[in-house]
């Protein structure tokens, strides 16, 4: 994970320095020669990029109410949207605010440790066994109440992204954007053949780095949702009692402008 991280900040940093010292060499070069119609072009093209795609790497922790903890293996999550301006020229020449919207889908494969509590404890969790010992009430002990062993817990999101965003152009075709969403999405979660199906309200905030058509970025995300065993809906009849979680983490990834 050091290792990622460090090449993520190292691809910034360069993309950085490489569009700095193309600013200064188009400013040498050709202050005297551009004509206002030029100016003109030029914004026009550096905002025009107003569709994106991004694919990033994910790392991120599920956690239940009762203290219980997986982290991930592995994840990659997708998203597709748009920006809307809300004015058509920028601020002070270098800036302007958007609305973003998009689609979002996410995978994660989670490490198939035992689950502890915060106490220590393995909450129900057996190695060979069914997970899930039953409290007095007959509920599930924690979010791994209908879980097994055998293999990893997996989990699924797809959600709508929306929320405000505000992006810079400091110098040349570099852009920076800052933005903070909130990302309703469904979630399944599956594990041998339990499956659960629950709603978790996201919210991220993160940061992007473009240069013309692609950039670099790194997002936080963050929310508590209700997570049903649809194992138990079958066998009760429809009813199942919703197990309250917390899932929190972050991306780095790569976007594609157009």
């Amino acid at each position: 994970m050091k290792k990622t991280v460090a090449f993520f900040v190292c691809c910034l940093w360069g993309l950085l320095c490489y569009a700095q010292q193309e600013d200064r060499q188009n400013n040498q070069n050709h202050t005297d020669s551009i004509q206002p119609e030029e100016h003109d072009v030029r914004t026009y093209e550096m905002w025009k990029h107003k569709k994106y795609f991004r694919v990033g790497y994910v790392n991120q922790s599920v956690t239940s109410a009762s203290g219980s903890d997986m982290q991930s293996r592995f994840g990659i999550d997708l998203l597709k949207g748009r920006s809307f301006f809300l004015h058509k020229k920028p601020i002070a020449g270098l800036m302007k605010f958007a609305i973003d919207f998009g689609v979002y889908l996410n995978y994660t494969m989670y490490r198939d440790d035992v689950a502890t509590t915060e106490s220590g404890g393995s909450d129900g969790y057996q190695e060979g066994e069914q997970a899930g010992e039953t409290t007095e009430d007959g509920g599930s002990d924690g979010m791994m109440g209908f879980l097994s062993k055998n293999y990893p817990l997996q989990s699924f999101d797809f959600g709508l992204m929306l929320g405000p965003s505000l992006t810079i152009n400091p110098v040349a075709d570099l852009r920076i954007a800052a933005y903070w969403h909130v990302m309703p999405a469904g979630s399944m979660f599956l594990k041998n053949s339990n499956m659960g199906a629950g709603f978790i309200p996201y919210m991220n905030y993160g940061l992007e780095l473009t240069y013309r058509w692609i950039g670099l970025g790194v997002e936080r995300k963050y929310g508590n949702g209700n997570l049903w065993s649809i194992n138990n809906m079958i066998e009760n009849g429809g009813e199942s009692t919703p197990i309250k979680y917390r899932t929190a983490g972050y991306s780095l990834y790569l976007a594609f402008r157009f």
